[in-house]
């Protein structure tokens, strides 16, 4: 068995933004859209994804809710990136202050 190869990024929990439009004929799906990985194939490249929205999905196997469930190819997707543009001031007294920081 081939050993499958993904992205960093691509990992169960993670956020992802779909970056084509009707994967797989889905027209309930665009460009854009958001949702979180809950699982990835052994065999492929495939992510199930419970989008944000409901798209006449499945549950991803149990793992999704109800009709937010629909599979992608991993060249499909992209992370989630999330942008901060107020300005924060704080100066960190030790490394585990900073992570405590950050993970907030």
């Amino acid at each position: 068995m081939v050993a499958v190869h993904y992205p960093e990024w691509a990992y169960v929990g993670a956020r992802v933004v779909l970056e084509k439009d009707y994967p797989d004929n889905n027209r309930r799906l665009v460009s854009g859209d958001t949702g979180t990985i809950v699982d990835r194939s052994s065999m492929s490249r495939l992510l199930y994804i419970e989008w944000d929205k409901e798209c006449s999905g499945h549950d991803c196997g149990g793992k999704a809710k109800r009709g937010h469930g629909w599979n992608v190819d991993c060249d499909e997707v992209g992370p989630e990136i999330l942008f901060c543009d107020e300005e924060i001031e704080y100066e960190p007294t030790s490394l585990d202050d900073l992570l405590s920081f950050l993970s907030t």
